[in-house]
């Protein structure tokens, strides 16, 4: 009897603590996927910003490999930097609603995820100041042929460093991108 009455007060207490355990998972749960999803949101608009410098960036490359420098003013690169500042900002404030889910338990999965955008997030943000620094230099360049000196814009791209990192970033973006997205997936983390 006693031998019974101790496994009876031992299994008890093991469900007790395993109750205890599990309480708020369902609030963590739900307090995590939105989060998540808010993160997700403002990793949307970054990606949508970011197409935006593209065709900015594009429209100026297309203009000076045709021989005209004109578009390359200060106030182009001010609308461009102003925006990719913008861009930063966002990344700072999806990385915050991923940072939050680090901190909850009982949702490991999100967790997951979560650290893995973090990964993405600050590889964006060194691509986004390499592109600021190439379009500097470029603008300078541009600026300075506007003047009548000789310049190469291929050339002066294709050779910076700043080049060569953003072809590597983009690729490791894509890798942990899809690396997230399979954690999401596999999970079942979005309905």
């Amino acid at each position: 009897m006693k031998k019974t009455l101790v496994v009876v007060i031992i299994t008890a207490m093991v469900l007790g603590v395993v109750a205890i355990a599990g309480c708020g998972g369902d609030a963590n749960k739900d307090e995590a996927k939105q989060f998540m999803e808010s993160g997700d949101a403002k990793m949307d608009t970054v990606i949508t910003k970011w197409s935006g410098v593209e065709e900015q960036q594009a429209e100026l490359a297309t203009a000076a490999l045709e021989g005209d420098y004109s578009e390359f003013t200060e106030e182009s690169a001010t609308a461009i930097a102003d925006e990719m500042e913008s861009i930063q900002g966002t990344l700072d404030e999806a990385y915050a609603d991923y940072l939050a889910i680090t901190g909850l338990d009982g949702v490991q999965d999100y967790r997951d995820y979560a650290g893995k955008m973090m990964e993405v997030i600050e590889l964006w943000k060194k691509k986004v100041d390499n592109v600021g620094k190439l379009l500097a230099s470029l603008t300078e360049a541009m600026i300075a042929a506007q003047g009548g000196a000789e310049v190469d814009l291929l050339t002066l791209m294709m050779e910076s460093e700043e080049y060569a990192d953003i072809q590597e970033l983009d690729e490791q973006i894509d890798t942990l991108t899809e690396e997230a997205e399979q954690i999401k997936t596999d999970k079942k983390l979005a309905d």
